[in-house]
């Protein structure tokens, strides 16, 4: 947008009928825009009739009119304001970790129901790494940019949003954005930076509760008394008996090294051969068959990614016998409604913990946003326990 005149700097070029200029008029708002090489003003609304032009609608008392000349492009290029801008980590082209770079972007916009958040900090996800790759596109509408959670200060709020203000303290889930200063989120996705937790650890925390309050207790219904294989008094399989000390530091029951053990082996020992409850599952088509194994009667697998592969030969007859439930399901692309109701569920059944110290936030390692492509390169290095930030 453009404002002329008014501002003790220039007033409004416009013409009439036969390229006549009239006089400068008080200030208006008009959008600058190009065509072809020419630089044009479009008058939306002028405070006064506009003499010799007709209202486009025969009521308002405004005037509609596309103006050009030597003049026009003058005032137009003088008054343009330049959108304000951020810096980001742009996915230049898919590739490895080299190809994310920052950049000068433009702020984000933010919608009636949507806040703008000044980031403090932005977490790590497996899915960042598969949009850098191009396997991960954001949803539609969504910002380019990778970043699935973050914490940080309210800066703006939409007119129609209610609960939060600016200043508030907050973190969030994310469709995208969180690699930024600056990025713009429903109101619905957001959650006050848990009680005990700093603002920048803050940004740790949404990701990770949502999806395994959603796929473990919300859809898989684990209840008090179930075994639950991979978090949460549960049996951990891993391939690192560091991660695996770790693991059982943070509250494990039991802890099985999948490249010495056969975890289904051990899960039968363990559970008295019923076989557990729950079993939340990120590596798929490698695991699918042996996941089956170790369910016990009514059992669930919930499968969230893919790491070994999509592709899978399994004997069915287990499912039957046994009255198993399979699900699949990601978190970024639901609707904003199925999203907001994670999120509450969340503050409502996983702060509360937070607060207590029953639960926490594990970081492993910050990175300042300009070694964007080094905390991938970690990432998928499988060497650190925790989540990895990045400092704005």
């Amino acid at each position: 947008m453009c404002l002329i005149g008014g501002d003790g700097s220039r007033g409004r070029y416009d013409h009439g009928p036969g390229g006549k200029p009239r006089p400068p008029i008080k200030p208006q708002r008009v959008t600058c825009y190009n065509r072809g090489s020419k630089c044009f003003l479009k008058y939306v609304t002028c405070p006064v009739q506009c003499p010799q032009v007709q209202p486009k609608d025969g009521k308002s008392k405004g005037c509609f009119l596309d103006c050009y000349s030597p003049k026009c492009e003058a005032v137009c290029r003088a008054s343009t304001v330049r959108p304000a801008v951020m810096k980001a980590v742009v996915i230049t082209t898919p590739g490895d970790p080299q190809v994310l770079q920052v950049q000068e972007v433009e702020n984000p916009e933010i919608g009636d129901n949507e806040v703008l958040i000044r980031v403090e900090a932005s977490a790590l996800n497996r899915a960042d790494t598969l949009q850098r790759k191009g396997l991960h596109p954001p949803p539609k509408g969504s910002s380019p940019y990778p970043g699935l959670e973050c914490s940080g200060i309210i800066e703006a709020v939409g007119k129609a949003v209610v609960r939060w203000k600016v200043g508030d303290q907050v973190c969030a889930l994310l469709a995208g954005g969180g690699y930024a200063e600056k990025v713009s989120v429903p109101a619905g996705q957001v959650l006050p930076v848990p009680s005990g937790v700093s603002l920048k650890d803050a940004a740790a925390i949404p990701e990770v509760a949502c999806t395994v309050w959603s796929t473990v207790f919300m859809m898989s219904r684990l209840t008090a008394g179930e075994t639950f294989l991979v978090n949460f008094r549960s049996l951990l399989s891993s391939g690192n008996e560091e991660k695996l000390a770790v693991c059982k530091d943070l509250g494990a029951d039991v802890c099985i090294n999948y490249k010495t053990e056969d975890f289904v082996a051990r899960v039968k020992e363990e559970t008295g051969g019923k076989g557990v409850d729950v079993i939340l599952d990120n590596i798929g088509g490698a695991y699918f068959q042996r996941n089956i194994d170790s369910l016990n009667v009514d059992g669930r697998l919930f499968i969230i990614g893919f790491q070994g592969g999509t592709v899978a030969e399994v004997n069915l007859s287990g499912l039957l016998a046994r009255r198993l439930t399979v699900q699949a399901a990601g978190l970024r692309n639901r609707s904003l409604e199925n999203k907001a109701a994670i999120v509450s569920e969340v503050e409502k059944n996983v702060w509360p913990a937070i607060a207590a110290g029953k639960v926490k936030p594990v970081v492993y390692k910050y990175f300042p946003l300009t070694e964007a492509a080094e905390a991938h390169q970690l990432m998928e290095s499988s060497n650190h326990v925790g989540k990895i930030l990045l400092i704005p």
